[in-house]
């Protein structure tokens, strides 16, 4: 969870990447059972989609 944290703060990264980056922390949160870190991450996520 930390390491997408961290690379998220990242300002290089392309837009899919913190796409990819923030789903991967959605997940982190997921397994972590804090399910409302999990959807904030995961409608970040979606937001984004055209």
């Amino acid at each position: 969870m930390k390491i997408h944290q961290n690379l998220l703060a990242r300002p290089s990264l392309t837009a899919a990447q913190g796409e990819r980056v923030q789903l991967e922390l959605a997940r982190d949160f997921l397994s972590l059972g804090l399910l409302d870190r999990a959807e904030t991450a995961a409608q970040g996520v979606a937001a984004r989609q055209p």
